[in-house]
């Protein structure tokens, strides 16, 4: 059976935010709520990662591994002085 859990992550635009998966799973999607683009990264320190996340879409992914649970999925960066980045994972339950 697959289950939702949504998490709230504030970011500001001087750091990259880690985005932490609460739960073990192989899909996820990023919403971006605000009136702001966000910028994502992978890897925080490589600039050939980053894409923008323009305000009111959605990122998803579906992993070719599992992520675990409390592992950094994505980065995240505000383009103003702060927003809220909404995260919808989705798992199987057992």
């Amino acid at each position: 059976m697959s289950v939702q859990r949504v998490t709230r992550t504030t970011i500001d635009n001087v750091v990259w935010t880690p985005i932490v998966a609460p739960v073990a799973g192989m899909k996820v999607a990023l919403y971006s709520n605000g009136g702001s683009d966000m910028l994502l990264r992978v890897d925080d320190a490589d600039s050939g990662t980053e894409k923008t996340l323009p305000a009111g879409s959605q990122e998803s992914i579906q992993a070719s591994r599992f992520f675990g649970a409390n592992e950094t999925v994505w980065y995240a960066k505000s383009t103003v002085a702060s927003d809220v980045v909404v995260a919808t994972w989705i798992y199987q339950q057992r």
